[in-house]
């Protein structure tokens, strides 16, 4: 069983080759075993202990294309078992840089954030307790406050993948 890969997310400019730190349990017991990043590339991996094992990936050969939006690492042992599924991203996480409250005395109240690698589809601003999709006005994002809430944290989802958080109050 995996528990984490580190980094979570590498861009492909960022060189060639790329070391994945993965922890989980019982490596030793199933090595060798191999590491999958998506469909497209499997190395061997190194198991440093029981609980810690590593795989140098390159990312021009071993993972060549890969989907913008995301994909994942898993193990696979010599004996056919198959760990479960890590996300692993080609895509910086988004980051909310600051937010500012809009509080009319008509209209929804909303939050402008602004912020990097924030795309123009598949956004939601998550409110703790719920979630709603957000206006994008040019690089402002615009995410209508739940009913009720006058304080709180926002973070944004896109991709699978999840900002920062910040707070906020009416």
């Amino acid at each position: 069983m995996i528990f984490s890969v580190s980094p979570t997310w590498v861009s492909a400019g960022s060189g060639t080759m790329v070391t994945l730190t993965i922890s989980g349990q019982n490596f030793q017991a199933f090595a060798p075993l191999t590491c999958e990043v998506g469909d497209h590339g499997r190395v061997s991996a190194t198991v440093d202990s029981d609980t810690s094992l590593s795989c140098q990936i390159n990312l021009s050969q071993e993972v060549a294309v890969m989907s913008e939006s995301g994909n994942y690492v898993r193990l696979l042992s010599g004996q056919g078992v198959v760990s479960n599924p890590i996300g692993f991203f080609f895509e910086a996480p988004p980051h909310i840089t600051s937010v500012t409250v809009s509080n009319p005395t008509r209209g929804f109240k909303r939050l402008s954030i602004v912020g990097t690698n924030i795309k123009e589809n598949g956004v939601w601003c998550d409110f703790g307790s719920s979630m709603t999709r957000p206006i994008h006005r040019g690089p402002l994002l615009s995410c209508p406050i739940p009913q009720g809430q006058s304080a709180g944290t926002i973070r944004v989802f896109q991709d699978g993948q999840r900002s920062n958080q910040l707070n906020w109050t009416l």
